[in-house]
């Protein structure tokens, strides 16, 4: 695999056709309407945290919050973020040097001696018995593949056994990197320009924020020696992180296992500011939360209620603004133990008055709108009992008394 730039070569491939990295960055500020034709749906959400993050910092490190709209303009601002133009480049032979999401390595790159055939390997899907999604898919994979899985590796990973560790953003090493948010439309563009606007204008505040605005960005370009750990308190609060060791040798990706997780974060639950993950009430063993760890069972009615009442909190930039109608869009990979539990993702309407209550914090309003969210998943859950059920059981002639009845 050659040295290939992602500031030059127009890599991603999309329903507008092919671009750079800034040219993409410069299609989402200006048009409505583009797809990732490479992208898989497990991909996606960790995607767009990825390239809001990126453009955020980009913006805000240059001391400003609206978005610029040309390709020439985003390239000067990501070239700005690190002075070595090998940041943005697929392979680097110098260890001492960083390639993207590849971060230098002092030692030396002996150790990297684990490798991956196709990048859908060397991804998040950890599915043992290779079943549901099948591993080793992509025969010809193109770089915009590997750049996907690589990225999701180094922002979405869970522990893996021993010297594989995950993201300092979960709660816990069989958790999941949720990326929940309230938009006006799920359009990518309009959902990325929405969220660059409301995360800009917190950054650019700089108001109750893990870390600091004047820390370490693109973690990926910080050398990271075997038994190193990052403060998370010297990070910027919207850090890309990278979880695992990984270069690109000779055209071919390899990776290493660490002695521990690339962050000193694990002791905050993965309650460290980012943007679109929910956090749990305080509770005497955990004062300060806890993000959302979602289950097989993904994101059910009940976490629905706890989003829109606020027991399961979005940061306050991130909630509901103004009277109209909103889209609640939730989408995560469930981790267990050795294994992932199923790409999981819900979307709800959010007519412009609940919007409207959602704003307000007044208790009484916050009651009534849990009583009522409360009540109708009651009602959804007497009517799949008393006649969505019996109604397949007549259909597949089953009696509920017998055994062997489903």
């Amino acid at each position: 695999m050659p040295s290939i730039d992602l500031i030059t070569t127009q890599l991603f491939s999309t329903t507008l056709g092919s671009m750079t990295l800034p040219g993409l960055l410069a299609a989402l500020s200006t048009t409505d309407d583009i797809e990732y034709t490479a992208l898989q749906a497990h991909q996606a959400h960790l995607w767009h945290a990825f390239l809001v993050q990126l453009a955020t910092i980009a913006l805000t490190q240059n001391g400003q919050t609206d978005l610029v709209t040309s390709e020439s303009e985003w390239s000067t601002l990501l070239l700005e973020l690190h002075d070595d133009e090998s940041t943005w480049w697929l392979e680097q032979s110098d260890p001492n040097r960083p390639a993207f999401f590849q971060p230098p390595a002092p030692n030396g790159l002996a150790a990297f001696n684990k490798s991956w055939s196709t990048p859908d390997e060397m991804g998040l899907l950890a599915t043992a018995k290779n079943h549901d999604v099948k591993r080793t898919r992509i025969r010809s994979p193109r770089h915009e593949h590997w750049i996907y899985a690589l990225i999701c590796v180094q922002t979405g990973s869970g522990f893996l056994g021993s010297g594989n560790y995950g993201n300092y953003r979960m709660n816990g090493g069989y958790a999941s990197r949720p990326v929940v948010g309230f938009y006006q439309d799920q359009r990518w563009p309009l959902r990325f320009r929405e969220d660059v606007r409301r995360i800009a204008a917190w950054v650019s505040r700089d108001e109750d924020s893990l870390g600091s605005i004047d820390g370490a960005t693109l973690l990926w370009t910080e050398p990271w020696p075997d038994n190193k750990q990052a403060d998370v308190d010297e990070l910027h609060p919207l850090c890309i992180e990278v979880a695992r060791r990984i270069r690109c040798v000779d055209g071919k990706f390899r990776g290493t296992t660490s002695k521990a997780e690339r962050t000193n974060g694990k002791v905050l639950n993965g309650n460290v500011g980012d943007p679109w993950i929910p956090i749990s009430p305080a509770k005497k063993s955990d004062q300060s939360g806890s993000a959302l760890n979602l289950s097989r069972q993904g994101f059910t009615y009940p976490i629905f209620v706890d989003l829109l009442s606020k027991r399961l909190r979005l940061p306050d930039y991130m909630q509901p603004q103004g009277r109209g109608a909103y889209v609640l869009i939730a989408e995560a990979l469930a981790g267990e133990q050795g294994q992932t539990a199923g790409f999981h993702r819900r979307t709800l309407r959010v007519p412009a008055r609940v919007g409207w209550w959602m704003q307000r914090e007044e208790s009484t309003t916050t009651d009534t709108l849990d009583k009522r969210c409360k009540r109708f998943v009651e009602l959804a859950t007497l009517a799949r009992r008393n006649v969505l059920l019996p109604a397949l059981l007549e259909l597949y002639d089953e009696d509920p008394r017998q055994d062997g009845a489903h």
